[in-house]
């Protein structure tokens, strides 16, 4: 697999070829709630910097977190700012109530979502509108790039947040080994059974949004997961873009459950945390090229 890790363009990676048409009969909208993290001011350029135009909602997530929020956004008159009263993303919800209400009051043809800590490559909008115009779909979603928490690419993500396509040899626990300092570590992590595609990478059409929106509000934490198992249990027509044009900060040094977090706080412990970030990497390749060979290729992909 090719490293890309010290690119130049790490944050924003060029895109392998431009898309063939974008029709211009398609209006779009991107939701980002935030509660006004420095990131925002990122996300808000890689929104401006796309190549087909789109309107950015930013609903600001709760009064406690209105003046950061505006600090930011009073750069940027043209976004459409929301600021909410209430926190709705307390108690663990998270984003799931604005990504529930978002479709209500956009009133763009294409819905689509980005956090405030991701970005969009600039070809991000026309892949969506390219794909919904050449295919009679319900929902689009794109593929994504991970980047670790310093900035820099990690890899594409070919064995998570890939729709149909995920994790179809991942149904027990994963083994990989790793070689630090010459000695050889085994790293065993749960298989990845379930069908995900990251609400990052998802773009709905309005009536299909606001058809779905309730299943936003079924949890918190994993509310993409659920969307998924939904709209691929109701027959909701979907096509990928194969284009990967999201920017996703897969920061592992946050203490969760999940199994990256597990292994970089591990291998901090055991070598610093310099040490932990590239193994860390390192060993998100192996998975990542591990979900490839299993496959054959990426045949999800088109660049």
């Amino acid at each position: 697999m090719q490293n890309s890790e010290n690119s130049q363009n790490a944050i924003h990676p060029q895109p392998a070829s431009q898309p063939a048409s974008q029709p211009a009969n398609y209006t779009v909208a991107v939701i980002t709630p935030t509660i006004g993290r420095p990131e925002l001011a990122r996300a808000i350029e890689s929104v401006q910097a796309q190549n087909y135009p789109c309107t950015h909602y930013v609903f600001v997530d709760g009064e406690p977190y209105h003046a950061a929020a505006r600090e930011i956004l009073q750069h940027y008159p043209q976004v459409k700012a929301v600021y909410l009263p209430v926190n709705t993303g307390a108690n663990n919800w998270f984003n799931s109530h604005i990504l529930a209400a978002a479709p209500f009051i956009a009133q763009e043809d294409i819905i689509c979502f980005l956090d405030d800590d991701n970005t969009y490559r600039a070809d991000h909008i026309a892949s969506i509108v390219e794909t919904f115009a050449q295919n009679d779909v319900d929902y689009v979603y794109a593929l994504r790039n991970f980047i670790n928490p310093k900035g820099k690419l990690i890899c594409r993500d070919d064995h998570i947040s890939l729709g149909d396509w995920c994790s179809k040899f991942y149904q027990q626990d994963v083994q990989t080994n790793v070689v630090v300092q010459g000695q050889q570590y085994s790293i065993t992590s749960n298989g990845f059974h379930q069908f995900l595609i990251d609400v990052n990478c998802f773009a709905f059409k309005r009536k299909i949004a606001q058809e779905v929106a309730h299943i936003w509000c079924i949890t918190g934490h994993g509310n993409d997961v659920v969307m998924t198992h939904y709209l691929r249990t109701h027959d909701k027509r979907s096509a990928t873009t194969g284009r990967y044009t999201v920017n996703y900060l897969f920061d592992y040094t946050r203490q969760t459950s999940f199994y990256a977090s597990d292994c970089y706080h591990a291998f901090a412990q055991m070598f610093g945390t310099e040490a932990a970030y590239d193994i860390t990497d390192n060993w998100l390749r192996q998975l990542n090229q591990n979900h490839i060979d299993q496959y054959g290729g990426r045949f999800w992909a088109k660049e």
